[in-house]
């Protein structure tokens, strides 16, 4: 698909900070994909007739779709690799027009078989690498990306995604060497980034800062303000931080050139375009727009596990929650293992009230995927409000370990801190939570609160004048101010 051509999972995905209900829908463009035919078994020979009799028939798929264009783009390419079935080229180039019109278990396979013909191809195994990362099968994707570098060991764009996906497992060495060897290859801001990033996991904010100063001078990116303001308050120029924090809210993904993956846009005739625009209706709060679009594609494409997903969503923005329900039902039915289906199946499921079911589907979320943060945040707040408060704490405490980007983490830590009457752990958490975003005017509201737990007045009422300076939660403050007066005036 046109959209995925672009880097955002590893750099990205951004998303809305997610509040205690409802749930909200997750969109994630990461496919789930299911092999429909056999592979070769990968083998070299240097005979061609010996290479194509190791080889399955192209897959020929998509012909009785109902839109005529992606008909005849798929029957060109389907004939040209019946044709020549020894050519490599022929079969990864019908696997790039499946791809870009939606048949992803017909790339895939394609892919492969195109890898088995032709094993000195760098694009092969670099695409299969891209699809099976899409689907969070990492171990498999760096071994094909592996296996595409040992190829061509100079094409910069791989070193990216190769550091980046040894981030989303936690590999950080490895990431590092990555992101440097991309750096020597001239891949500019993506590799400082991704430098940064591998610092900043370490706890080395003078080193983050160093690359990210400059870069920010340069670059006008709010990804880069955002690694740059967490650098800054790591250091504890926390005035710098909030600056830096304030130009990085926006929620936009940071991409790169890449001439493999931008060869499939030519090959766009039907479901590439019709998905992309979908996807940009939806996520701009059009989802009524978009329905239509996609109501007609799932006619053609019924079992496509990302086009159900979105609609889902779609469904669930537009107020039809028993149509989401039922389409993300099915979905996981037909791809249990595409996390984001679980994760937006645990959110309806949890505004029905039925927050055992959203946690089976939490918990399978993040049984495919164990780094995926929001999983993690989302069964700490479901915990939370069933009262099962040092699970949840858990949880939140997991899903900062992954990604210590989203305050929320930290805010509700403090909130069942605070239930347990853990005063000085709850302002620590709400402290945390400010740092990361320190115009969260409702952690400094409960941070003065629990100093007056303490007794600590006068921190109690500087956190609650930061309160009225940033406004938004008005009402809470004079409450809190009148709650502080009274417990002051008592002399208890």
């Amino acid at each position: 698909m046109l959209s995925r051509i672009r880097r955002g999972g590893a750099i990205a995905p951004e998303r809305a900070r997610p509040r205690p209900r409802p749930l909200r829908l997750l969109l994630l463009r990461t496919l789930v994909v299911a092999f429909v035919g056999g592979c070769g078994d990968g083998r070299r020979h240097d005979d061609a007739s010996d290479r194509e009799s190791t080889v399955a028939d192209p897959i020929a798929v998509g012909l009785d779709s109902t839109d005529a264009n992606v008909v005849a783009v798929l029957r060109e390419h389907i004939e040209a690799a019946q044709a020549d079935p020894a050519s490599g080229s022929r079969r990864g180039t019908l696997g790039l027009a499946y791809e870009a019109n939606g048949y992803d278990a017909a790339a895939l396979e394609s892919y492969a078989q195109a890898e088995a013909l032709d094993g000195d191809a760098f694009e092969w195994p670099y695409l299969q690498a891209i699809l099976l990362q899409q689907q969070a099968r990492f171990d498999e994707a760096l071994e094909r990306l592996d296996r595409a570098l040992q190829i061509d060991p100079d094409y910069a764009p791989a070193w990216l995604w190769r550091g980046y996906w040894l981030l989303d497992v936690d590999r950080v060495e490895e990431a590092e060497t990555s992101f440097s060897r991309a750096d020597d290859l001239g891949a500019g801001a993506p590799a400082v980034v991704g430098q940064s990033r591998v610092h900043l996991r370490r706890g080395d904010a003078p080193a983050a800062l160093e690359l990210l100063e400059p870069l920010s001078e340069t670059l006008d990116h709010p990804l880069v303000f955002r690694l740059l303001g967490r650098a800054l308050r790591d250091l504890g120029r926390l005035d710098d931080a909030r600056l830096a924090l304030s130009k990085g809210r926006e929620a936009r993904q940071l991409t790169w050139v890449d001439p493999v993956l931008d060869r499939r846009t030519a090959f766009i005739a039907g479901f590439g375009g019709r998905m992309l625009q979908a996807e940009s209706l939806v996520a701009s709060g059009d989802a009524a727009e978009a329905l239509p679009i996609l109501e007609e594609l799932v006619a053609d494409f019924p079992e496509h596990a990302t086009l159900l997903n979105l609609i889902a969503v779609a469904y669930s923005q537009t107020g039809h929650a028993e149509k989401s329900l039922a389409v993300l039902e099915k979905g996981v039915g037909l791809a249990p293992d595409y996390y984001p289906l679980h994760l937006n199946l645990a959110g309806a499921y949890d505004d029905l009230g039925d927050t055992e079911k959203a946690l089976d589907h939490l918990d399978r979320a993040i049984e495919v995927h164990p780094a995926f943060s929001v999983a993690h945040e989302r069964k700490g707040v479901v915990l939370m409000r069933m009262g099962r408060y040092e699970e949840a704490l858990a949880a939140l405490d997991t899903a900062a370990r992954h990604d210590a980007r989203d305050p929320e983490v930290f805010y509700f830590a403090g909130v069942i801190e605070s239930n347990f009457e853990r005063w000085q752990p709850a302002i620590e958490r709400f402290q945390q939570a400010i740092e990361v975003d320190p115009v969260f005017t409702k952690a400094y509201i409960h941070m003065a609160r629990s100093y007056g737990e303490l007794r600590r007045f006068d921190d109690a009422r500087e956190a609650l004048a930061k309160a009225d300076a940033l406004g938004g939660q008005a009402q809470d403050a004079r409450s809190a101010r009148a709650w502080l007066d009274r417990l002051e005036a008592s002399g208890l």
